[in-house]
Parts: structure tokens; C-alpha cells; sequence
């Protein structure tokens, strides 16, 4: 994995300017510099926890507050994860701002972290489970809650949501 140190907005436009010619890149920023790559359904204390029955105990309740509802489980999970939920989705954007504004946004001690990602693999098939996905790929949701779409969101799901990107 590449990394490149940046201390000013210049220096972070001119790395940036590598990924301009290719719209298949996604970002993420992390505050902190020891997280890793994992969905939080693989971070504790929901690592222990079974995320599918949680899914579906969320989406039970929240049924009665959609509307429109969600087409498919693809889309109830995106808005879970929306929503706060420990899923096994992964937030990226498109837009490498917006993923350096979630890096410093919030203050932690040490530096922040911006990933890049060129997953070319992406689950297209809605119809199958998400719970019943075998590989690490990006999913781009339909318009299932306009932040998601304003801040250019997609995600990566994580078969095995303890298992770092870095080692998928």
C-alpha cells in the first residue's frame, strides 16, 4: 500500500491529482490512524454479535417510519448503515473531499488517514442476500437517503466483516 504524507490543502490536491483520470476510485478517511479497514460489524463490541439477526430486528421495527420502503435487503441494509447500525457495509465516497472531511473532523491524537480504493469487482445482483455474499466488492446504492447520494456514497461489502480490507 502506497502512502503519501500531506500538510497542506496544496500538498493533498496535488496527490490527489493521480486519481482524477480514473472515476473508479473510491475514499475513505479515518481520523485515527490505528483504525482498520473493517465494517463495524467487525469491530468490537459487535464483533461478537451476529449482524444478520440484528439487521433483521431493526428492520422490523423501522418498517412502520419508510416510506417509500426499500426495494430489496441491499437497500435496507444501506439505510441501516445510514442510520448507525452495525452492518458489514463499509462507507466510501467518490468524492475525496468529502472523505478528508471525515478524516479531520473529528480530532485525534496523531495523524488521519485517507484510503483509496479501485474495487472493480461490484455486486450488481440484488436479488441474493447480502448475508450470502462469498467476496469483498463495492455495492452503489439507488437513492435510498439523499446524504448518501449528496456526499457521493457507496460502500464495500465485507463477507467476513473482522477481517481488515488490507487482508481480504
Amino acid at each position: 500500500m502506497d502512502t503519501c504524507r500531506v500538510s497542506s490543502f496544496q500538498e493533498l490536491h496535488e496527490a490527489l491529482s493521480k486519481y482524477r483520470k480514473d472515476n473508479r476510485w473510491m475514499f475513505r478517511g479515518h481520523s485515527n490512524s490505528e483504525w482498520l479497514l473493517v465494517p463495524t460489524a467487525g469491530r468490537e463490541p459487535f464483533s461478537d454479535s451476529d449482524d444478520e439477526r440484528m439487521f433483521r430486528a431493526w428492520q422490523r421495527r423501522s418498517v412502520e417510519f419508510l416510506s417509500p420502503r426499500p426495494s430489496n435487503e441491499w437497500e435496507w441494509l444501506s439505510i441501516a448503515q445510514h442510520h448507525g447500525l452495525a452492518t458489514r457495509l463499509l462507507d466510501w465516497t467518490y468524492q475525496p473531499l468529502v472523505a478528508t472531511f471525515f478524516a479531520v473532523s473529528t480530532y485525534h491524537e496523531g495523524d488521519a488517514h485517507l484510503y483509496c480504493l479501485r474495487a472493480d469487482k461490484v455486486y450488481e445482483q440484488t436479488d441474493a442476500s447480502p448475508f450470502k455474499a462469498k467476496t469483498l466488492a463495492k455495492y452503489k446504492p439507488h437513492t435510498v437517503a439523499s446524504r448518501i447520494v449528496r456526499q457521493g456514497g457507496l460502500f464495500t461489502i465485507h463477507p467476513e466483516p473482522s477481517i481488515p480490507l488490507t487482508e481480504a
